[in-house]
């Protein structure tokens, strides 16, 4: 209830494609708590990392901020990933390039944990 089997095709060290299988259905996974951590890198670029397996990361935001690139995916432990934020027209942060405190606040991140806990 623990085991996850993780693939992956790399060519030329870029990821192309990754795919999880479970050997249980995910309400019968024994999940620990994430630590997921959301770090700044550039422009609208955002990395996302976990120090234990996370299933089914959900990030939220006001809406007056934009969208995220991803959601509901699954994230290995000291994997990272690289996720953007499409932003609005009209959005009214003062360094849309930054992860403001005020940004930082407004977003919600949650796993299947979360949920099952």
């Amino acid at each position: 209830k623990q085991i996850v089997l993780s693939a992956s095709l790399k060519l030329n060290d870029e990821r192309k494609i990754s795919s999880e299988y479970y050997f249980v259905k995910p309400k019968d996974l024994l999940l620990e708590k994430p630590e997921i951590n959301l770090t700044y890198v550039k422009d609208s670029t955002y990395q996302i990392t976990t120090n234990v397996f996370a299933k089914d990361v959900f990030i939220s935001s006001q809406s007056e901020y934009g969208r995220w690139s991803d959601n509901y995916f699954d994230l290995l432990p000291n994997e990272k990933k690289l996720i953007y934020l499409h932003r609005n027209n009209g959005s009214d942060l003062s360094s849309p390039s930054v992860l403001s405190p005020r940004l930082k606040s407004a977003i919600n991140i949650k796993s299947l944990y979360d949920i099952n806990k």
